[in-house]
């Protein structure tokens, strides 16, 4: 996630990478003086490259954060960071999101959120095919100790790959 003061003000870009194949998607949400998460940019879909939201307003009481999904492995969860707040963190030391904790997962296709490439940084929130299960492709929740941050996903109204 970047954080970039505009014009006096914070706005909030979220960012995903994919490689070896793997179709991630992303979404950006925003909260309000502690008030519930709400998505507010459209879901980008992105296999083998790397994508972007917009700039969304970030500023005094809001709260944003990345939530990303790897559809090549059927997940089904989306897993969002904590959330920052521009204006009290730095971008470049700000934690957008938790790290998925699976070493016994190293199956090719990843998906990834974290600062921009272009600013020499590494992945801070991962997502890897062997996290969860097609099953029958419906939404599920998933919990394990190391997985204390994620939510249902919203309905993708679209056909996961096979």
């Amino acid at each position: 996630m970047n954080a970039k003061k505009i014009n006096g003000s914070w706005y909030a870009q979220g960012l995903i990478q994919s490689w070896n194949g793997a179709q991630c998607d992303m979404v950006l949400e925003r909260s309000h003086n502690g008030s519930a998460y709400n998505i507010i940019s459209g879901q980008h879909v992105v296999t083998n490259g790397a994508d972007h939201t917009g700039y969304y307003w970030d500023h005094t009481g809001y709260k944003s954060r990345v939530c990303i999904a790897n559809a090549s492995a059927g997940d089904t969860t989306w897993h969002c960071g904590k959330g920052i707040w521009p204006k009290r963190t730095p971008a470049s030391t700000a934690p957008d999101a938790w790290r998925l904790s699976d070493p016994e997962n190293n199956q090719p296709g990843r998906c990834a959120s974290g600062r921009a490439p272009a600013e020499g940084s590494t992945a801070i929130s991962e997502q890897g095919p062997g996290s969860s299960r097609r099953g029958d492709r419906r939404i599920q929740t998933r919990s394990t100790p190391t997985q204390t941050n994620h939510r249902s996903l919203k309905p993708i109204r679209r056909k996961l790959c096979p």
